[in-house]
């Protein structure tokens, strides 16, 4: 096999020594019999998971400077340079916002093309996944806010400390024993925005429901929405089928924040205790992720 010089690369001291070593280590040796192609693939996917948070964070400021809304204000497609004075940012900053937007781009968050007054300027439109992130529409945005909080990251920073211990759940381990809903019955400001998170996730799936499927709720007299947080799907499904009784069954601290309302009744508990009787259980597992973790 041929051997490998890099000499050159490592002058002098330390360096010299590891020249020799490399100048007697054949490329077979070096990889341990891998082909370069397939540990540079490697080294590849170690960068982008290591940097992957990289694009979370990124699209949480997206959604903290109300990018989408501005691009859908614009009529069109926007360009950089207004995009920045419209948010506004400082003139130092427009590079970083460059990048920033670039970034999202390539993501699909967002998409670019050349500006037709500027040849060297960029300009944004909305895709798909940013027309979810609209204030007048779906908006996922409180979603992708709880998914990025320091508060509800914490636990992933103890996975490893988890594996180790019997029962408990990354959360409690994060917290001294506290599961999530004990920390949001402490601090009001992440009970409404894990509330509002799930609300708008579940949203759009309800709505959808009612509307493409509605055989699901034909013959219900009843139906209760276990972990139904601020009520928003039951109230959906009661507006949809004015005969369906809808009650929302969550933590007493979560339902006791509900308005009253004539379309859904709030009811108080755990569902680990028992859930009320009905016709029908709805169950979005998606609310109990950080919980289950």
């Amino acid at each position: 096999m041929m051997a490998i010089n890099k000499s050159a690369w490592f002058p002098g001291g330390a360096g010299q020594s590891l020249s020799k070593v490399l100048a007697t280590t054949s490329i077979m040796e070096l990889t341990n019999g891998r082909s370069f192609d397939k540990l540079f693939q490697a080294h590849t996917l170690v960068l982008n998971q290591s940097l992957s948070i990289a694009g979370l964070m990124s699209l949480n400021c997206a959604v903290e400077l109300g990018i989408a809304d501005l691009i859908h204000s614009h009529g069109g497609p926007m360009p950089l340079s207004e995009l920045a004075r419209s948010i506004p940012i400082p003139p130092e900053k427009a590079p970083s916002l460059r990048r920033l937007m670039r970034l999202l781009a390539s993501h699909g968050v967002f998409a670019a093309e050349p500006d037709g007054n500027s040849e060297s300027e960029t300009a944004y439109l909305l895709t798909p996944f940013s027309e979810l992130l609209l204030t007048k529409g779906t908006n996922l945005s409180a979603f992708i806010r709880v998914n990025s909080d320091p508060a509800f990251m914490k636990p992933w920073f103890h996975m490893g400390d988890w594996f180790k211990r019997k029962g408990s759940t990354p959360f409690e381990v994060a917290y001294d024993g506290k599961c999530v809903w004990d920390l949001t019955k402490q601090r009001p400001e992440l009970n409404d925005m894990f509330n509002d998170a799930m609300s708008c996730e579940t949203c759009w799936v309800v709505k959808a429901m009612v509307t493409e499927f509605p055989q699901f709720f034909r013959g219900l007299k009843s139906l209760v929405d276990v972990g139904g947080g601020t009520g928003a799907s039951a109230r959906m499904v009661a507006e949809a089928f004015p005969d369906v009784k809808c009650t929302v069954f969550d933590l007493p601290h979560v339902v006791a924040t509900l308005p009253e309302s004539k379309l859904v009744n709030a009811v108080g508990g755990s569902m680990f205790d028992s859930i009320p009787p009905a016709d029908a259980i709805f169950l979005k597992m998606p609310k109990l992720w950080i919980s289950s973790l």
